[in-house]
């Protein structure tokens, strides 16, 4: 697809047409042509010697819009993508291409993702637990460091006669630490 006017650098927005959700958006300064690929996967975005004298090359996006390539070429007048050659496979060949050994194939890669899955839940997990102990050590840190003030204070106190609102908020802390308990699933 052409835009047969110049572009301009306005906004080039992918879309999920199926979900109608806004992919990504991008931008090619003075673009004045749009090319998809017989695929659909690619999309180039080119600035042409016909419509401006300055800035001609071409951008190469994914369908997602993520920006594959650009390059800036002088007198760079038009894009077009390589037809696609016929097979060479005949329609009984096809069909026996997809089905040979599908179900071998299918079992396989069904085999690996389950590993890989259970992999990485297995990593999530060694994560957590780690996770979970730093700060349990962190917390057991503070605690044992609480103590220990709690400990001067009660000195100082009984030494300067000062009672006040110190040990309350510390073992109220102290409290609360020990009620949170973790699990791991």
């Amino acid at each position: 697809a052409g835009m047969k006017q110049p572009f301009n650098g306005k906004t080039l927005e992918f879309w999920n047409v199926d979900e109608l959700d806004l992919i990504n958006t991008c931008e090619h300064f003075m673009c004045s042509n749009v090319n998809w690929d017989a695929s659909g996967r690619f999309v180039t975005t080119f600035v042409s010697q016909v419509y401006h004298q300055m800035e001609n090359g071409m951008k190469m996006w994914t369908f997602q819009g993520k920006l594959v390539t650009q390059r800036k070429m002088e007198k760079f007048y038009q894009f077009e993508w390589r037809p696609r050659p016929a097979t060479l496979l005949t329609d009984k060949d096809l069909k026996v291409v997809k089905n040979k050994n599908r179900p071998q194939w299918e079992k396989k890669y069904a085999e690996e993702e389950t590993w890989i899955l259970e992999k990485d839940e297995r990593e999530r997990k060694e994560r957590m637990s780690s996770d979970l102990k730093k700060y349990r050590n962190t917390v057991n840190s503070i605690r044992d460091h609480f103590k220990k003030q709690h400990a001067d204070r009660k000195r100082l106190q009984a030494e300067t006669g000062f009672s006040g609102e110190f040990t309350t908020a510390i073992t109220s802390a102290e409290e609360m630490v020990e009620k949170k308990e973790v699990r791991i699933e």
